[in-house]
């Protein structure tokens, strides 16, 4: 696979994950309300904006988008690796089956994060970027 097109899926992978989290946090939020409604497509038109932006960037070999998203992608993993930590001491103290939904979505966070930096640390999309 090309790095152009692992750069492709990349972008369709977190096209997707921005299009199943907006639908959860519509149904997390609950209600059938003209906020909810208003509030999850403004949340969803907004990430795909940025995603396709970031993967137009990244496709066009935009090194400066690369560093920041390999930046962010390294302090969100850190820190949600930390977040599922305390999450996970958490729930053994408290035996709350409540905090499931707040670790898996920590957990999908982490997923994506770390898929990323995989990507983007790959051998053949380091050099599409040299």
């Amino acid at each position: 696979m090309t790095a152009r097109e692992k750069l492709e899926n990349l972008t369709m992978l977190w096209i997707g994950y921005s299009v199943v989290t907006s639908g959860l946090m519509f149904f997390v939020r609950g209600g059938f309300s003209f906020w909810n409604i208003a509030l999850s497509a403004f949340g969803l038109l907004l990430s795909l904006g940025l995603n396709v932006a970031i993967g137009s960037a990244l496709r066009n070999r935009n090194g400066l988008v690369r560093g920041v998203v390999v930046l962010l992608s390294g302090v969100t993993s850190v820190l949600t690796l930390i977040a599922l930590g305390k999450l996970s001491l958490l729930f053994v103290a408290t035996w709350s089956f409540s905090l499931f939904v707040p670790f898996v979505a920590l957990s999908g966070v982490l997923a994506m994060n770390l898929h990323s930096l995989r990507v983007l640390f790959s051998r053949n999309v380091r050099r599409y970027f040299a």
